[in-house]
């Protein structure tokens, strides 16, 4: 929100998740003062605006409610979709993930995708996610560590 994203959606499928993003986005208006105006605390429909920026707080399971977090736009799509560390097959299936990206994203759409690799006996979570994706007809390019942020 504050590099000026016009809408910033924040989801989890936790309530407690839910909770901590909604203080955190509330901690973050009272911090910047003056740029952000609070709108509601509620748990599932909570809304403040850092500058110009809208930013919404909200439960989401993927691949469940896709439409509903559509609705929420004026265009068809998401621009960008960030998932940070969200491949972790011991806890969540893989599949539900790639078809929610897919569901959220138009022609346009950047999905950034962090996440630590984990060994997993049954699989290779990252060759699962990467066939799923392409099955999806969505493209994964892998940034090199060289183009990291040096301050990550």
């Amino acid at each position: 929100a504050i590099l000026g994203a016009r809408l910033v959606i924040a989801t989890d499928g936790s309530d407690h998740c839910v909770e901590l993003a909604t203080s955190i986005v509330d901690l973050a208006c009272s911090e910047l003062k003056g740029m952000v105006t609070p709108t509601s605390n509620a748990l599932s429909h909570c809304e403040s605006h850092i500058g110009r920026s809208e930013v919404r707080v909200r439960k989401y399971w993927w691949g469940k409610d896709d439409l509903a977090l559509l609705e929420e736009l004026d265009q068809p799509y998401y621009d960008i979709i960030l998932c940070s560390d969200v491949v972790l097959p011991k806890l969540y299936p893989i599949e539900p993930l790639v078809k929610a990206i897919a569901a959220l994203s138009g022609p346009d759409t950047i999905t950034y995708v962090s996440y630590e690799h984990r060994h997993y006996n049954e699989f290779d979570p990252r060759k699962t996610f990467r066939n799923l994706c392409e099955e999806s007809g969505l493209e994964v390019n892998t940034i090199p560590h060289s183009e990291y942020n040096p301050l990550c």
